[in-house]
């Protein structure tokens, strides 16, 4: 399983992939304003104040999702964080835990991304090698589980009862092979709609050796403005998209430019990372 810090690393490498997925979902003007050149994003001084958020996060914010009346879920990275999901109202107060640790009904098990089904219900993978989804209600109240066939390690819902789950696989001889699954909550049925193979190799720090996947394990997913499903990686420089029932319809080139990530790269996130 991935560290907090490989977790942390992954993250802000695909920053820049995901804000282009996340402009395709924006209305026209605001998407006029993120053309016009660099945005200044200010922290409002009141959201969360009296909120022990170091409490909650001590390693930092593993996903969060937010329902339609503003308020948020959120799970913690790194293996401080408690099994659970934290409910927020809209200006950053705590509210509940949801979920208590274990693997059985109800229970959460290093509980990772979020969604939310139907603006009613919320969905958490748990940890991937229990192949399952959990799905409470916004009030935290448990309500079944989705079995899967494979590893879960994202999740975002569609529609029509659909969601689209991340796995991955390791081939052996340093290779592994990274998918994604459009999942039909009614019947079961799944279907894999996009792969790719990498490779695995090491990079060396001065202080630790870290894994680096040669695709960083940077899969994107997101829900388009209609309900189609958006996959991505940093390694392909484009968007594709695919429909409900997994057929591939569209894709954007990006024009972006691939950095590779290389010992002094990973040394200088850290370092800006401490200040």
């Amino acid at each position: 399983m991935k560290s907090c810090k490989e977790l942390s690393l992954l993250k802000g490498i695909g920053f820049v992939v995901f804000m282009f997925l996340f402009s395709l979902t924006i209305s026209a003007s605001l998407l006029d304003v993120y053309k016009s050149g660099k945005i200044k994003l200010v922290p409002d001084p009141d959201f969360g104040k009296g909120t022990e958020w170091d409490l909650y996060f001590p390693q930092g914010i593993k996903d969060l999702v937010f329902a339609q009346d503003g308020s948020f879920f959120a799970t913690g990275l790194g293996n401080k964080a408690q099994h659970c999901v934290y409910k927020f109202d809209k200006n950053g107060k705590f509210i509940k835990k949801i979920g208590r640790k274990g693997r059985g009904p109800g229970d959460l098990y290093h509980p990772g991304d979020l969604s939310i089904l139907d603006n009613k219900y919320l969905l958490v993978n748990n940890y991937p090698l229990d192949k399952k989804v959990s799905v409470f209600d916004l009030n935290g109240k448990f309500i079944k589980i989705i079995k899967t066939k494979e590893f879960v390690f994202d999740i975002v819902y569609l529609n029509n009862k659909k969601i689209a789950y991340f796995s991955e696989k390791d081939l052996g001889n340093k290779k592994i092979k990274l998918f994604v699954v459009i999942l039909d909550i009614k019947t079961g049925s799944e279907k894999r709609v996009y792969s790719y193979v990498g490779k695995i190799r090491m990079v060396r720090t001065q202080k630790q050796v870290i894994i680096e996947r040669e695709i960083q394990d940077m899969i994107f997913m997101e829900r388009s403005n209609h309900y189609n499903l958006i996959i991505g990686n940093n390694y392909m420089n484009k968007l594709l998209f695919f429909s409900l029932n997994g057929k591939k319809y569209n894709e954007i080139s990006l024009n972006l430019p691939l950095i590779k990530v290389d010992a002094s790269k990973i040394k200088r996130f850290w370092n800006e990372e401490k200040e």
